[in-house]
């Protein structure tokens, strides 16, 4: 939660000289060796997000097909189809309407759909809302099979957020939403990252130097990783 402020807690700004980690005993975790800290600047936070909307449901439903509907929380919805294809998901499906991460997502290995999201996509057993909208939502949400699970990595600051619970009730939907708990699956993923079978790397459109990060916050990225 660095540099979300008052939100997050008080631990200091988003591009800080200085960070304090708290109970850092228990929360740091070594880069491996011969992997590059840039590849795994996301791996106490989103690559985390992206991992815990499919991980525990592959676990459970090996070989399942898994829809994500990206769009506003544009690296988590490419880190779960990341994480999802290293799971063994037997298919994996990307919607969103940016040419750049849908050409991401094709090349990590997913079918991906241009376009706004329809009010279903079919049926799957695992569907990730990383849209931030509520159409994206709905969509994901109506696509997911009777007794599949839907979890949701958006932030709605909306005070009213519609939901179809009568179809998510008929159909023993499961819904899951809030932060990632990171710390604890961050090993698992930098074991898949040492593999191979993680490429955090491909979701990263942008490395910068420190000195110019002020300015590159600015742009529209997918995920900016700046290095000091």
């Amino acid at each position: 939660m660095y540099g979300f402020g008052a939100f997050g807690g008080n631990w200091g700004g988003l591009l800080s000289d200085l960070a304090r980690v708290p109970f850092a005993d228990a929360m740091l975790v070594p880069v491996p060796s011969g992997v590059e800290p840039a590849v795994v600047a996301s791996a106490s936070d989103n690559i985390p997000d992206g991992w815990r909307t499919v991980a525990p449901h592959l676990d459970a439903r090996p070989g399942a097909e898994v829809l994500v509907v990206g769009g506003g929380a544009p690296s988590i919805g490419l880190y779960a189809v990341d994480a999802a294809l290293a799971l063994g998901a037997g298919r994996v499906v990307y919607a969103d309407v940016d040419e750049a991460r849908l050409s991401v997502a094709a090349e990590l290995g997913a079918e991906a759909v241009d376009g706004p999201p329809p009010e279903s996509y079919g049926e799957f057993a695992i569907t990730v809302d990383a849209s931030a909208s509520h159409a994206g939502l709905h969509a994901a949400l109506r696509s997911t099979e009777p007794g599949g699970v839907c979890t949701s990595t958006g932030i709605y600051y909306e005070q009213l957020t519609p939901m179809p619970l009568l179809e998510m009730f008929t159909n023993g939907i499961t819904f899951i939403t809030g932060r990632a708990m990171a710390r604890p699956v961050i090993p698992a993923i930098l074991e898949r990252v040492v593999s191979g079978e993680l490429r955090p790397e491909r979701v990263t459109s942008g490395v910068v130097a420190w000195d110019d990060a002020a300015e590159a916050v600015g742009e529209a990225h997918t995920k900016l990783v700046v290095e000091r």
